[in-house]
């Protein structure tokens, strides 16, 4: 089976009980199907195929960059600025541990940075251009049409089950979301299983 936009729509409405438009439109099965497809689905699974990474160059001065949403979903280690190690913390609390906000700092190259609220904080402020990269994931573009498939057809199932629960959340549906929910977690487990045996295949690369 093709996994492009109209079958998993069709999935959708098979599996939440609404095969027909008068109950819902496609337009809004769509809605359902990308939110999950967009939103959901890379934050649980961070698939392989959606990393990427995240470069840009730093400006004389300027401590915070922000992460575009609409490109990027999140990021993690490993990060770098200009070849060097640039420590990534998400945890504010340790971050200002090691740069108290009561310190004023002389600008340098960046050696720490706080991911926080889709902003990066750079410690020390650059005094310089500097090129930083750090490991991110992409946010997959929506399925805008019926012939559009997921950047892996594999994941046709899982967005189904995902868009389906989304929709019957919406609905209260307690029910329908109790009897999917097994087959959800299955698919899931099965998808990441993929990206885990893909990671473990790949032998570690020099970081540029």
């Amino acid at each position: 089976m093709t996994w492009a936009l109209s079958n998993i729509r069709a999935k959708v409405r098979s599996l939440t009980g609404r095969p027909d438009t008068g109950q819902i439109s496609d337009d809004d099965v769509d809605v359902y199907i990308n939110r999950y497809y967009q939103y959901i689905f890379p934050a649980e699974v961070k698939p392989e195929e959606l990393q990427s990474w995240w470069e840009f160059n730093t400006t004389d001065g300027d401590e915070d960059e922000d992460l575009d949403d609409d490109d990027y979903f999140t990021i993690n280690n490993p990060a770098y600025c200009d070849g060097d190690k640039l420590t990534l913390y998400l945890d504010p609390s340790e971050f200002y541990a090691r740069w108290p906000e009561t310190t004023t700092y002389d600008e340098s190259q960046p050696v720490d940075a706080l991911f926080y609220g889709q902003t990066l904080l750079m410690r020390p402020t650059p005094d310089d251009t500097y090129a930083v990269k750090i490991k991110a994931w992409t946010r997959p573009a929506a399925l805008a049409t019926d012939t559009a498939t997921p950047t892996l057809e594999g994941w046709g199932p899982l967005i189904a089950l995902g868009a389906a629960i989304e929709m019957l959340t919406d609905y209260g549906e307690n029910e329908g979301i109790a009897s999917l929910a097994p087959m959800y977690e299955k698919e899931k487990i099965l998808v990441m299983r993929k990206t885990t045996q893909l990671m473990e295949d790949v032998r570690t690369i020099p970081r540029w």
